[in-house]
Protein backbone atom coordinates (compact mmCIF):
# COMPACT_ATOMS: atom_id res chain seq x y z
CA UNK A 1 0.00 0.00 0.00
CA UNK A 2 1.49 3.41 -0.98
CA UNK A 3 1.39 6.62 1.09
CA UNK A 4 -1.41 8.10 -1.04
CA UNK A 5 -3.62 5.04 -0.47
CA UNK A 6 -2.98 5.20 3.27
CA UNK A 7 -3.86 8.90 3.28
CA UNK A 8 -7.06 8.33 1.30
CA UNK A 9 -8.01 5.45 3.59
CA UNK A 10 -7.68 7.89 6.51
CA UNK A 11 -10.09 10.32 4.79
CA UNK A 12 -7.67 12.78 3.22
CA UNK A 13 -8.45 14.41 -0.13
CA UNK A 14 -6.63 13.17 -3.20
CA UNK A 15 -4.44 16.27 -3.29
CA UNK A 16 -3.15 15.75 0.26
CA UNK A 17 -3.37 11.96 0.50
CA UNK A 18 0.37 11.29 0.05
CA UNK A 19 1.40 13.80 2.73
CA UNK A 20 -1.25 12.50 5.14
CA UNK A 21 -0.16 8.92 4.46
CA UNK A 22 3.49 9.78 5.09
CA UNK A 23 2.53 11.48 8.37
CA UNK A 24 0.55 8.44 9.51
CA UNK A 25 3.39 6.05 8.67
CA UNK A 26 6.08 8.22 10.30
CA UNK A 27 3.91 8.59 13.43
CA UNK A 28 3.42 4.83 13.59
CA UNK A 29 7.18 4.27 13.16
CA UNK A 30 8.02 6.83 15.86
CA UNK A 31 5.47 5.30 18.25
CA UNK A 32 6.76 1.78 17.60
CA UNK A 33 10.33 3.00 18.10
CA UNK A 34 9.37 4.54 21.47
CA UNK A 35 7.69 1.28 22.55
CA UNK A 36 10.76 -0.73 21.51
CA UNK A 37 13.07 1.66 23.37
CA UNK A 38 10.96 1.28 26.51
CA UNK A 39 11.02 -2.52 26.19
CA UNK A 40 14.79 -2.49 25.64
CA UNK A 41 15.30 -0.25 28.70
CA UNK A 42 13.06 -2.58 30.74
CA UNK A 43 15.00 -5.67 29.62
CA UNK A 44 18.30 -3.94 30.40
CA UNK A 45 17.04 -2.98 33.87
CA UNK A 46 15.97 -6.60 34.51
CA UNK A 47 19.40 -7.84 33.40
CA UNK A 48 21.19 -5.30 35.62
CA UNK A 49 18.99 -6.24 38.57
CA UNK A 50 19.78 -9.94 38.01
CA UNK A 51 23.52 -9.14 37.95
CA UNK A 52 23.15 -7.00 41.08
CA UNK A 53 21.30 -9.78 42.94
CA UNK A 54 23.84 -12.43 41.86
CA UNK A 55 26.76 -10.22 42.93
CA UNK A 56 25.07 -9.45 46.26
CA UNK A 57 24.48 -13.15 46.92
CA UNK A 58 28.10 -14.04 46.13
CA UNK A 59 29.40 -11.18 48.30
CA UNK A 60 27.24 -12.32 51.24
CA UNK A 61 28.29 -15.96 50.84
CA UNK A 62 31.97 -14.98 50.71
CA UNK A 63 31.59 -12.82 53.83
CA UNK A 64 29.83 -15.62 55.74
CA UNK A 65 32.43 -18.19 54.72
CA UNK A 66 35.29 -15.97 55.87
CA UNK A 67 33.42 -15.13 59.09
CA UNK A 68 33.05 -18.88 59.76
CA UNK A 69 36.80 -19.29 59.28
CA UNK A 70 37.39 -16.50 61.81
CA UNK A 71 35.04 -18.19 64.29
CA UNK A 72 36.82 -21.51 63.79
CA UNK A 73 40.18 -19.85 64.44
CA UNK A 74 38.79 -18.22 67.61
CA UNK A 75 37.45 -21.58 68.80
CA UNK A 76 40.87 -23.14 68.21
CA UNK A 77 42.57 -20.28 70.07
CA UNK A 78 40.06 -20.61 72.95
CA UNK A 79 40.78 -24.34 73.24
CA UNK A 80 44.53 -23.69 73.11
CA UNK A 81 44.24 -21.01 75.82
CA UNK A 82 42.26 -23.34 78.08
CA UNK A 83 44.81 -26.08 77.50
CA UNK A 84 47.69 -23.70 78.36
CA UNK A 85 45.91 -22.63 81.56
CA UNK A 86 45.31 -26.26 82.48
CA UNK A 87 48.96 -27.13 81.84
CA UNK A 88 50.08 -24.08 83.82
CA UNK A 89 47.91 -25.14 86.79
CA UNK A 90 49.26 -28.69 86.66
CA UNK A 91 52.86 -27.44 86.50
CA UNK A 92 52.26 -25.06 89.43
CA UNK A 93 50.71 -27.88 91.49
CA UNK A 94 53.70 -30.13 90.74
CA UNK A 95 56.17 -27.44 91.75
CA UNK A 96 54.26 -26.71 94.94
CA UNK A 97 54.18 -30.41 95.77
CA UNK A 98 57.94 -30.77 95.20
CA UNK A 99 58.71 -27.67 97.30
CA UNK A 100 56.54 -28.86 100.17
CA UNK A 101 58.12 -32.30 100.03
CA UNK A 102 61.65 -30.84 99.84
CA UNK A 103 60.95 -28.43 102.66
CA UNK A 104 59.57 -31.26 104.82
CA UNK A 105 62.67 -33.39 104.18
CA UNK A 106 64.98 -30.49 104.95
CA UNK A 107 63.02 -29.51 108.02
CA UNK A 108 62.15 -26.07 106.66
CA UNK A 109 58.78 -24.63 107.72
CA UNK A 110 57.02 -21.40 108.32
CA UNK A 111 57.57 -18.21 106.38
CA UNK A 112 60.21 -19.61 104.05
CA UNK A 113 57.92 -22.26 102.59
CA UNK A 114 55.05 -19.77 102.38
CA UNK A 115 57.25 -17.39 100.34
CA UNK A 116 58.25 -20.20 97.97
CA UNK A 117 54.64 -21.23 97.46
CA UNK A 118 53.51 -17.61 96.89
CA UNK A 119 56.23 -17.24 94.21
CA UNK A 120 54.87 -20.32 92.43
CA UNK A 121 51.30 -18.94 92.66
CA UNK A 122 52.41 -15.53 91.37
CA UNK A 123 54.11 -17.20 88.38
CA UNK A 124 50.98 -19.23 87.69
CA UNK A 125 48.77 -16.11 87.80
CA UNK A 126 51.19 -14.21 85.54
CA UNK A 127 51.07 -17.08 83.04
CA UNK A 128 47.27 -17.09 83.18
CA UNK A 129 47.15 -13.31 82.67
CA UNK A 130 49.42 -13.59 79.62
CA UNK A 131 47.25 -16.37 78.18
CA UNK A 132 44.09 -14.27 78.77
CA UNK A 133 45.64 -11.15 77.17
CA UNK A 134 46.76 -13.13 74.13
CA UNK A 135 43.30 -14.61 73.71
CA UNK A 136 41.67 -11.17 74.14
CA UNK A 137 43.96 -9.89 71.37
CA UNK A 138 42.75 -12.73 69.11
CA UNK A 139 39.12 -11.76 69.84
CA UNK A 140 39.81 -8.07 69.16
CA UNK A 141 41.53 -8.95 65.88
CA UNK A 142 38.53 -11.11 64.97
CA UNK A 143 36.23 -8.14 65.57
CA UNK A 144 38.36 -5.92 63.33
CA UNK A 145 38.50 -8.65 60.67
CA UNK A 146 34.70 -9.03 60.73
CA UNK A 147 34.23 -5.29 60.27
CA UNK A 148 36.65 -5.49 57.33
CA UNK A 149 34.69 -8.38 55.83
CA UNK A 150 31.47 -6.37 56.11
CA UNK A 151 33.05 -3.33 54.43
CA UNK A 152 34.50 -5.54 51.72
CA UNK A 153 31.10 -7.14 51.06
CA UNK A 154 29.34 -3.76 51.00
CA UNK A 155 31.95 -2.43 48.54
CA UNK A 156 31.53 -5.46 46.31
CA UNK A 157 27.74 -5.09 46.36
CA UNK A 158 28.00 -1.36 45.55
CA UNK A 159 30.32 -2.10 42.61
CA UNK A 160 27.38 -3.42 40.56
CA UNK A 161 24.56 -0.98 39.92
CA UNK A 162 21.02 -2.14 40.46
CA UNK A 163 18.76 -1.91 37.41
CA UNK A 164 16.26 0.93 37.25
CA UNK A 165 13.21 0.16 35.13
CA UNK A 166 12.02 2.89 32.81
CA UNK A 167 9.16 5.06 34.00
CA UNK A 168 5.88 3.82 32.58
CA UNK A 169 4.49 7.32 32.92
CA UNK A 170 7.39 8.85 30.98
CA UNK A 171 7.12 6.19 28.25
CA UNK A 172 3.36 6.67 28.05
CA UNK A 173 3.73 10.46 27.84
CA UNK A 174 6.37 10.10 25.12
CA UNK A 175 4.16 7.79 23.04
CA UNK A 176 1.14 10.03 23.68
CA UNK A 177 3.15 13.07 22.58
CA UNK A 178 4.18 11.29 19.38
CA UNK A 179 0.58 10.33 18.68
CA UNK A 180 -0.70 13.87 19.37
CA UNK A 181 1.96 15.45 17.17
CA UNK A 182 1.16 12.91 14.44
CA UNK A 183 -2.54 13.73 14.70
CA UNK A 184 -1.85 17.47 14.47
CA UNK A 185 0.36 16.93 11.44
CA UNK A 186 -2.24 14.63 9.88
CA UNK A 187 -4.98 17.25 10.37
CA UNK A 188 -2.69 19.82 8.82
CA UNK A 189 -1.85 17.49 5.89
CA UNK A 190 -5.51 16.52 5.42
CA UNK A 191 -6.57 20.12 4.85
CA UNK A 192 -6.35 20.89 1.10
CA UNK A 193 -3.58 23.25 0.10
CA UNK A 194 -5.73 25.09 -2.44
CA UNK A 195 -9.17 26.09 -1.18
CA UNK A 196 -11.69 27.09 -3.73
CA UNK A 197 -13.29 30.41 -3.00
CA UNK A 198 -17.04 30.79 -3.38
CA UNK A 199 -16.76 33.96 -5.40
CA UNK A 200 -14.50 32.58 -8.16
Amino acid sequence: MCFAEIGMALGASQATAAAAGMTAVSTAIAGTSAVLQAQQASNQAKSQTAQFNQNKLLAQRSMLQQARQLSLREDQERAAAMDKKFQSNIEAAKIKGRQIASAGEAGVAGLSIANLLSDVERTRLNNEGTINRNFDAVLQQGKVDREGLLSQAEGRIASVQQGTPPSLLASGLQIGGIALEGYRQFRKDKTPIYKSSKGA
